[in-house]
């Protein structure tokens, strides 16, 4: 990868309020309660369905760093006091990567625990920014290591997933996700989840190690992560090393998504993320033409797929609905779609089933 590719991947996946690292809610989660095993002890805390949500909605993402010249919205200083409603009231009113936030942040870390070092460990990963001060977003990053290995499990897993966010050029990076997992912070499927964030912004050598070293786990969640990453950034895929686009080939069809064993159903989460799936397929088959891209994704779903509900799951989806209006597209889609309806004709009486079919059906004469 020429030196330059590099840094437009860079920029891709970590960078500025393009939204590279826009965290919406169709972005997996591990579930964070299913994960943090409890022990006894002090420091053990309770992980109520508010925590967790902070904790699947974390994002270290640039969106919050804002252009100080935009007067739309106000912009208030890091509060140095107050409640934790106050910070996170802060973070809603947009982050300034400024020296003076950043000490402030980082003195009120030294005496914060629970739910604010938590909210803390997100606001400083927010105001690391690659053209501020070397020094400051040096003293970031030791906070978050030091937070990594927290021995309260939520504040590790903030502060690792915030470092994770920040870039695989991040120094110690890896550690510290190793050490909020041997913690129990991360689970396994939260732990190469963020290693996916880690390699693809890492340089191309190291990238494909981490990609082979995600591969070899099979993990199913980290293939939602690379697929949320890399659809939503189109370019990324074409600059891609060779050998990490052979890699992801391969843990992409190691990956496949699993439908429930009860035939009749076909949930809605279950077809997206199999739809995702199938596009992270073809992306990676034909990164520069979508058409082609879908073709082989039709092509695999007439001869390789066995489950009818992965047509399904196809022609439900954002892009099955845009094939239909593709010429070069139309045959391959009518005989996959007849496929679909032998499917739907063996659950007359299922309401669902009927609604997909329905839907389906509108797309097409649309």
């Amino acid at each position: 990868m020429k030196k330059s590719s590099f840094f437009i991947l860079m920029i891709a996946i970590v960078g500025g309020v393009s939204g590279a690292w826009y965290f919406s809610n169709s972005l997996p989660q591990a579930d964070a309660s299913e994960h943090l095993e409890k022990k006894p002890g002090k420091e053990d805390r309770t992980l109520d369905e508010k925590s967790v949500a902070k904790l699947n909605n974390l994002s270290s993402d640039n969106e919050n760093q804002v252009n100080i010249s935009n007067t739309s919205r106000s912009y208030a200083p890091f509060p140095s006091g107050g409640s934790l409603y106050e910070l996170e009231k802060y973070m809603s009113q947009g982050i300034i990567p400024t020296t003076e936030n950043i000490n402030k942040a980082l003195d009120r870390v030294k005496n914060a625990s629970g739910d604010e070092l938590v909210t803390l460990t997100r606001i400083l990963a927010r105001l690391y920014d690659r053209s501020n001060n070397a020094k400051d977003n040096d003293k970031i990053i030791a906070a978050l290591s030091d937070s990594a290995r927290s021995a309260d499990k939520l504040v590790a897993s903030s502060a690792a997933v915030g470092l994770a966010r920040m870039g695989g050029t991040i120094p110690g990076v890896e550690t510290a996700l190793a050490a909020a997992k041997a913690s129990g912070a991360l689970s396994a499927d939260m732990y190469e989840g963020e290693r996916v964030w880690v390699a693809l912004s890492s340089p191309p050598t190291e990238q494909a190690r981490i990609l082979g070293e995600i591969a070899e786990t099979k993990n199913k969640y980290a293939t939602r992560v690379t697929a949320f990453v890399l659809l939503g950034h189109p370019d990324a895929v074409k600059v891609l090393e060779p050998e990490s686009k052979s890699i992801l080939k391969e843990m992409v069809i190691n990956t496949e998504p699993e439908f429930s064993k009860y035939f009749n159903e076909a949930g809605l989460s279950d077809l997206f993320i199999y739809s995702d799936w199938l596009q992270l397929y073809g992306k990676l088959e034909s990164p520069d033409n979508w058409t082609v891209a879908q073709e082989k994704i039709i092509e695999r779903l007439e001869y390789h797929e066995s489950d009818p509900r992965a047509i399904v799951a196809y022609l439900y989806g954002i892009q099955g609905r845009k094939a239909q209006r593709d010429p070069e597209l139309i045959e391959g889609l009518a005989r996959i779609t007849e496929k679909a309806n032998v499917y739907f004709d063996q659950f007359p009486n299922n309401q669902h089933i009927a609604y997909l079919r329905k839907t389906i059906s509108e797309y097409a004469k649309n």
